[in-house]
């Protein structure tokens, strides 16, 4: 079975440390329950690049236009190993989008291979997340507000609208919508919020901080006509350089992974994977 999971986000939303903990997960098989390598037979030189700097408790360099790579990898479930799977997440950089949201054009090969795929992964940092005025809150202002002032600029001339100064939560579900415009049928979403554990708010659920934290964001998403989910996840485990004592000190890498869903906390970071390929609602 082929799928292929459309991996996006905006720059520095944790894609890339998500993909070299995947990578490392997939390869060592010691996490009960994730997926495992079946076979790899394209060149992996990026993904081995990228973990091993993981390992290593490196800061991971951010991927770059000239730098864009589509890994194939198989994988099969734990204790399965007939049940085989190709799935492909792309290591696009933000400024793909940037162009996607601010020019409305993108690659032909990003293009074909986002007609093609079955499922989207999207990432949200928890710091590109600001609070935002409400609603009620902006026409207060706006009644306060003499119409020839607004949006105006040195010289009385009228600001234009930049994409820069969108909110993260406007870009994520505009970038969503370009998505499924371009898949023949509606995608299944996982949002992943990345940097779990520098969340102060760890009572919450996954879910309940993107409720609070990201309102229109979650209300776009529960009312999609096709399965979501959203994860929390920790895939450096800490803050670099502060804790690479700690991260680099434990005997299996794959613990300082922190995988939240619900109330279930696991070590298993290809959940949100594992479940985009599946057909479980």
């Amino acid at each position: 079975m082929s799928s292929k999971v459309v991996a996006v986000g905006l720059v520095g939303s944790g894609k890339s440390t998500f993909l070299a903990a995947l990578w490392h997960v997939v390869c060592e098989g010691d996490v009960p329950g994730a997926l495992r390598l079946t076979a790899s037979g394209a060149d992996q030189t990026r993904l081995n690049e990228l973990t091993e700097k993981w390992l290593k408790g490196e800061e991971l360099d951010r991927t770059f236009l000239d730098d864009e790579a589509f890994p194939v990898i198989n994988v099969h479930p734990d204790q399965r190993p007939l049940e085989s799977s190709e799935f492909v997440i792309p290591d696009l950089s933000g400024e793909s989008f940037r162009r996607a949201l601010s020019e409305r054009a993108w690659s032909r090969e990003l293009d074909s291979y986002v007609r093609a795929s079955s499922g989207v992964l999207i990432f949200l940092h928890p710091d590109s997340v600001k609070p935002d005025a409400t609603v009620a809150q902006g026409m207060e202002l706006a009644a306060e507000i003499e119409p020839d002032s607004i949006a105006t600029h040195q010289g009385g001339e009228r600001i234009p609208w930049d994409y820069e100064t969108a909110s993260c939560q406007v870009k994520l579900v505009d970038l969503l919508q370009l998505l499924a415009g371009r898949m023949s049928n509606q995608p299944r979403v996982c949002l992943v919020i990345s940097a779990w554990d520098l969340i102060a708010d760890q009572d919450l659920t996954p879910g309940n901080w993107l409720d609070t934290h990201a309102p229109l964001l979650s209300q776009f998403l529960r009312h999609q006509r096709t399965a979501v989910r959203v994860f929390g996840v920790s895939a450096q485990g800490g803050r670099l350089p502060q804790d690479i004592d700690r991260l680099t000190s434990l005997d299996r890498p794959s613990e300082r992974i922190k995988v939240i869903e619900g109330a279930t906390q696991s070590h298993d970071i290809t959940a949100p994977v594992r479940w985009l390929l599946s057909d479980e609602p």
